[in-house]
Order: structure tokens, then sequence, then C-alpha cells
């Protein structure tokens, strides 16, 4: 039987940042808590970092 690993060792949460679909060209991002979708970004961001800046401090907000 496979080990089971304590919650408390993984990261409670992930971004993932892909192209918007409006406007074409953009950004936006998800955080997923245990592999679902928890929280999206509500706008777009012309790059790809300002979209991975924004919702890396979304999840500062959500850890504190």
């Amino acid at each position: 039987m496979p080990e089971l690993t304590d919650k408390a060792d993984r990261p409670p949460f992930t971004l993932t940042v892909s192209p918007a679909f409006r406007p074409a060209g953009w950004y936006s991002w998800l955080i997923c808590r245990d592999g679902r979708p928890y929280q999206r970004g509500e706008r777009s961001f012309p790059t790809e970092q300002k979209a991975r800046a924004d919702g890396a401090a979304a999840i500062d907000r959500l850890l504190r």
C-alpha cells in the first residue's frame, strides 16, 4: 500500500498562468487548492509576468 503523505507537507495552493480568451494576447491566473479551482483572477494582464505577480500576491493574501 502506498505511503500516505501529510497534507501539511504539500503546498496548499498552486498558481497557474494561462493565455486569456479576451483580450487576445493577454494572460490570466487561477489558484487551485488540493487540485481544485479555488480563486480566479478578475482581470487580464498584458504580460505573463504581471499575471504571475498578481496571482502570487493573491496567494500571499490567502496565507495571511
